[in-house]
């Protein structure tokens, strides 16, 4: 089974919040579900803007938390053909893109650089700067 996580900025808190996507409400409103400290199924409405799905791979940066999960939104620098290119990742049709007028078609598909050892997928030679709604980590 393929496992999807989200993530989204809280509009009471505005700060990041993980698990599964919800539609509250027939106005389009986003939550996202997700268990507490307790094992108790909580609920957060999230900035609609900001949803993003885990792509399943990690930077290649290793920093003393450990790697960086890679989301839709999120801007990375990866060393593409010996030149250094600062990217989007989004999602399209059935897949991720990394986005960069750099590149000759103004993307890549994610899939034709990721690596893995069977455990870990990440990009090589990459790194999370940020993302496009508050350009930080």
């Amino acid at each position: 089974m393929i496992q999807s996580m989200y993530r989204g900025k809280s509009k009471e808190t505005h700060e990041w919040v993980f698990g599964s996507l919800v539609q509250v409400s027939g106005s389009g409103s986003l939550a996202i579900s997700y268990l507490d400290d307790n094992g108790h199924i909580k609920m957060q409405e999230i900035e609609k803007e900001t949803a993003g799905m885990f792509t399943g791979c990690d930077d290649d940066h290793e920093t003393d938390r450990g790697y960086s999960q890679l989301w839709s939104g999120d801007i990375i620098e990866l060393q593409y053909k010996g030149e250094l290119i600062t990217c989007k990742i989004e999602y399209e049709i059935c897949g991720f893109m990394l986005v960069s007028d750099l590149f000759d078609d103004g993307f890549i598909w994610m899939s034709d650089l990721v690596e893995s050892d069977g455990l870990y997928n990440w990009i090589p030679d990459s790194k999370l700067i940020g993302n496009i709604h508050s350009h930080e980590n």
